[in-house]
């Protein structure tokens, strides 16, 4: 109910947008010098080091209000300082209390790639991303059709975006291993779409069936060290973190404890 809710909201403002800035508008604005590699950050697996997007949000379906007390500049900040590798920011307005201008704001304030979260459903939105500044985007592989992803695939490319091409279900990890060309990274999400309850037992099996050569992700329910510990035996590339971050007194150093342990 809650994505079909999403999708229905999103589709009809994609359709005003098209109106407002129709995309001819939007290439013209695209600014191609001011790219940082996302995927290059996290290509490869088992290394050492411990990798984490840090998010920014307002909200959440299942944690309610979270940026309302926040600062988004000083957050930012406080992310670089902690040692996240990348920054996500989620724009959805209606759901996650997301703008669009978090992305700019993002790359003015920090020097760390910006991955722009959203539930993408037209290519108009890539495009837009790229205007945006964002350096990679978040693609959900249960709300497209196998076309559309390898569609959106290669308009990222073409547009020099990166994507984080995510799954929460078995069915849709398949789906994206079916069409792994090297040029993306893999999200492994433990949240179900569905109750939007996190399931880390799921992910665990789901991460064990990504091969070794294919960049993997893993999103959601992160806590402490321990689910860091939990997930990095299997070689992952990366956390992506947000709602302890965006709840902790102490952002900078959640991060450096979930890097590195307790201090």
């Amino acid at each position: 109910m809650f994505l079909k809710e999403v999708l229905k909201k999103k589709k009809l403002c994609v359709e005003k947008k098209k109106v407002t800035m129709p995309l001819k508008e939007l290439e013209s604005g695209i600014q191609w010098s001011n790219r940082r590699s996302f995927f290059q950050r996290f290509s490869k697996r088992y290394s050492n080091e411990i990798k984490i997007i840090a998010e920014f949000k307002n909200a959440s379906p299942s944690s309610g209000f979270l940026g309302d007390k926040v600062d988004f500049a000083e957050q930012i900040l406080k992310y670089e300082r902690g040692g996240a590798e990348a920054i996500s920011v989620v724009t959805e307005q209606t759901y996650f209390g997301g703008d669009n201008s978090y992305v700019k704001s993002a790359k003015e304030i920090s020097f760390l790639p910006v991955l722009r979260k959203d539930f993408i459903v037209d290519l108009y939105e890539i495009v837009e991303s790229k205007h945006l500044g964002a350096d990679a985007v978040l693609l959900v592989a249960e709300i497209l059709t196998p076309e559309k992803i390898k569609e959106f695939i290669k308009a990222c490319s073409e547009y020099d975006i990166d994507v984080l091409l995510e799954a929460h279900t078995e069915e849709a990890l398949s789906q994206i291993l079916r069409v792994f060309d090297g040029t993306f990274v893999v999200g492994i999400n433990s949240r179900d779409l569905s109750s939007l309850r996190v399931d880390h037992y799921r992910a665990e099996r789901m991460v064990r069936q990504v091969p070794q050569n294919v960049p993997v992700i893993l999103e959601s329910g992160i806590r402490d060290k321990n689910d860091i510990d939990r997930f990095k035996q299997y070689g992952v590339s990366g956390f992506l973190v947000g709602t302890i971050l965006m709840r902790a007194k102490d952002p900078e150093g959640t991060l450096k404890r979930l890097k590195y342990g307790a201090s």
